[in-house]
This record gives structure tokens, C-alpha cells and sequence, in this order.
């Protein structure tokens, strides 16, 4: 049997991968495929009210990127890195939920260091569920990137084996229109700490995008 978690979550994770930069000319013909080094750790904080109806999920951390657009005088890439936080408040009812935030991005346009977060859950959050997410608060976006959508299971207040499963969109494969499949598990070690398992992987346009990630989620 399941066992009834506390109110309080609190995240530890790493990730790093590569997400894809490509070029088109104008006739849709490819022309550059750029691979693009990306590694993002960080926290997660969340509360989760009576019963779980109401969840605060606040993040914050560090994303490091090659950047694919400037380049130094001896034309090859050079890292970058961007400190990330947000902050996300969701409505979580036994068949639907549905959540609202903000969440800083080192990809927002300049002026707007923040983005909108949404969260939409359809189905007992218990078992298995279709969710969709856009900027979603994590402590890796560099893998997430900034849509996901699919199945989700064992959400909510009790303890067991949970996660997501579907397929993900990333700040760079917007480009060719192409996304990865993404694997994001939990998995209860004690009576108190979770292991995080996360994983994506697909085509691009001319290389594939893949990312590798996990952490420990201490629940009381």
C-alpha cells in the first residue's frame, strides 16, 4: 500500500545533454545542424495543501548552454550560463487540475526575464493521467525545455512510483519541428526520499538530441 506523504517536497537534481540548432534555406532545405551542450541543476520546493488540493512549486537554479547564435573571434561556441528560478501555484482536483506561474528562461526575449508557466491535468492524478505543461517549473530545464506533453501517473499526496512519459520540445528544436521523447520517474527509496530518474531522447533534422538526468526528492 501506498504510503501518505507530507506536505512538503524538497528536489535535488542535475541533467546535462544536447539539444539541436538547425538552419533552413528558403526553400525548406536544411543547410547548418549545430549541436548544442546543455546542463541544468537546481531545486524544487513545493507544498502541497489539505489533501493536496492546492500546490506551490517554487525552483530555482543554474542552466549552462553553448550559445548558438554568438560566436567569439575564433568562430567556435563558447558557454554561457543563466540563473533560473519561477514559481508556480496549481489547483489539483482528484480528475482535473490546472496551474499558473512564471519562471525566468535564458532564452526570454530581452526586456522580459520572464515567461508564463501552465499546467493542465485531465484524469485521477493518482493513477494515469494526459497532462500538458508549457515552461514548466523544474529543476532541469535545460532538458525539458519549454513544452511537454503526455501520460502522467501517480501524482498526489501518496507515495509510490510516479512520473511522466510523452514527448517534450526543446529551446532549439523549434527550428526543424522536431521534439524528443522524454522519461521523467520517481521512485520512493525510504520512508522519506525518492529517487529521480530522467531521460530524453530523439531525431533531429540532421543529429540526434538526447539528455540524461536525476536527483533525490526528500518528502515530510
Amino acid at each position: 500500500m501506498p504510503r501518505r506523504g507530507g506536505p512538503f517536497r524538497l528536489a535535488l537534481a542535475y541533467a546535462t545533454g544536447e539539444w539541436e540548432d538547425a538552419s533552413f534555406d528558403c526553400n525548406g532545405h536544411l543547410t547548418g545542424s549545430t549541436a548544442v551542450p546543455t546542463r541544468s541543476g537546481g531545486a524544487k520546493l513545493e507544498y502541497l495543501g489539505r489533501d493536496g488540493a492546492l500546490r506551490v512549486t517554487a525552483v530555482g537554479g543554474r542552466w549552462w548552454m553553448d550559445d548558438p547564435w554568438h560566436y567569439a573571434p575564433d568562430g567556435f561556441h563558447h558557454s554561457v550560463s543563466h540563473d533560473f528560478a519561477g514559481l508556480q501555484v496549481a489547483l489539483e482536483g482528484r480528475k482535473v487540475g490546472v496551474g499558473l506561474g512564471l519562471v525566468s528562461h535564458p532564452l526570454s526575449e530581452e526586456g522580459q526575464p520572464f515567461m508564463g508557466s501552465f499546467y493542465a491535468r485531465l484524469g485521477n492524478i493518482r493513477r494515469a493521467h494526459f497532462q500538458v505543461e508549457v515552461n514548466p517549473p523544474t529543476e532541469t530545464p535545460g532538458m525539458i525545455g519549454t513544452v511537454r506533453f503526455g501520460l502522467g501517473f501517480g501524482k498526489g499526496l501518496e507515495r509510490r512510483t510516479h512520473g511522466f512519459l510523452g514527448l517534450a520540445g526543446g529551446p532549439y528544436s523549434g527550428s526543424s519541428q522536431t521534439g524528443v521523447l522524454l522519461a521523467d520517474i520517481g521512485i520512493p527509496l525510504s520512508g522519506f526520499l525518492d529517487l529521480l530518474v530522467r531521460g530524453s531522447v530523439g531525431p533531429g533534422s540532421g543529429r540526434t538530441q538526447w539528455s540524461a538526468g536525476g536527483g533525490l526528492r526528500a518528502v515530510w
